[in-house]
């Protein structure tokens, strides 16, 4: 089994927030998970966590720069209004976005 596979962890009620302001850069902003994780070898089932940043996502795994994450079920009520108050629709298979970026 890869390394990265025992690794990996489940995010639920999970949301996509950034280190930003309106003051910064769009180079320099930073994504992030939030939510409840289980499966995590330090905190227990059902701890709500922010993650490092995102390295890179396909389809539901994302890799942060400890680990891989698996999305598990939809994101949070608040994180869906926001997706639907920027007129994003939100892609069940692929939730996340993501632009590799060098320096990470």
């Amino acid at each position: 089994m890869s390394d990265q596979v025992e690794k990996q962890v489940r995010i639920k009620n999970w949301a996509v927030c950034t280190d930003s302001n309106e003051y910064t850069a769009p180079e320099a902003v930073y994504c992030y998970l939030h939510g409840e994780i289980y499966g995590h070898p330090l905190y227990p089932d059902g701890k709500a966590v922010n993650t490092s940043y995102i390295k890179s996502s396909e389809g539901r795994f994302i890799t942060t720069k400890s680990r891989v994450y698996e999305l598990d079920g939809p994101p949070s009520d608040s994180y869906m209004e926001y997706l639907k108050s920027i007129n994003h629709e939100y892609d069940p298979e692929n939730p996340i976005k993501f632009k590799e970026r060098a320096g990470l």
